[in-house]
């Protein structure tokens, strides 16, 4: 597992900037396309694309929010970014996205519980 450097954001802005800063660390491919957009119900993170194409989103934990809680977030924006990438590679080309890739999504948190 990549252990990114841990650091104490004065807000969750700070916390996002610190995450794209060391993306590289995660997967060198990775760049950011968006960040804290709004998603199914809840603001995505970040919005990251690799050099294929494929498009994956990062969710940082809330605050005392459970694994089980932050997994089925991640679910249901996964699965309504999916059907959006399409859509975004016809309205951004220049982003080279695949469609037809699969949407991967990448949680960050302190910790996660056994």
């Amino acid at each position: 597992m990549t252990e990114i450097r841990k650091s104490q954001p004065q807000s969750v802005d700070d916390l996002r900037r610190d995450v794209a800063r060391q993306l590289p660390q995660l997967d060198p491919a990775l760049r950011v396309v968006a960040e804290n957009i709004m998603g199914l119900t809840s603001p995505i993170d970040l919005l990251t694309v690799n050099d294929r194409g494929e498009v994956s989103l990062i969710l940082l934990a809330l605050e005392g929010e459970n694994d089980a809680a932050l997994l089925t977030r991640s679910l249901a924006q996964r699965a309504w970014v999916a059907v959006r990438v399409c859509d975004w590679a016809k309205l951004a080309p220049e982003l080279e996205l695949a469609p037809s890739a699969p949407v991967r999504s990448i949680l960050l948190a302190p910790g996660f519980g056994a």
